[in-house]
């Protein structure tokens, strides 16, 4: 399973990195810029990229199950604090059917502090409509 940046354009606008991603885990990280940044003064991640970066990471863990590609039903974010420097989303399969997976994810700062916690139904395997 290929799961780089070239293989999905978003992942390019964004700028992300995956880190690892197997056994119903998944790791990404991304590196802080002004264009991502939710104000002129200092840089914070819009809440946006951090949708993206859990949105991501918790695909990337289905998907290592040997199914890709999955598809996120519903993803719930909860921010806990402004998000600054790298930032690395940590997401886990906490629960599978045969149809979705149920994923958690914790996004952290560079300091390993949490500044946003999701939760995620994905589908599995959802054919190769996406392929087409």
């Amino acid at each position: 399973m290929n799961q780089n940046n070239s293989t999905v354009p978003f992942r390019n606008l964004i700028g992300h990195s995956v880190v690892s991603a197997e056994d119903g885990k998944a790791t990404v990280t991304l590196e802080p810029r002004p264009e991502l940044s939710m104000s002129n003064q200092q840089i914070v991640a819009h809440g946006g990229v951090i949708c993206t970066l859990a949105d991501s990471a918790g695909a990337l863990a289905v998907n290592s199950l040997g199914e890709p590609p999955s598809l996120t039903i519903d993803l719930r974010v909860d921010f806990m604090s402004p998000a600054t420097g790298v930032l690395t989303a940590k997401a886990t399969v906490d629960s599978k059917t045969s149809t979705t997976a149920f994923v958690s994810v914790d996004v952290l700062d560079e300091e390993e502090e949490i500044v946003a916690k999701a939760t995620g139904v994905f589908k599995r395997n959802p054919g190769n409509s996406l392929n087409q």
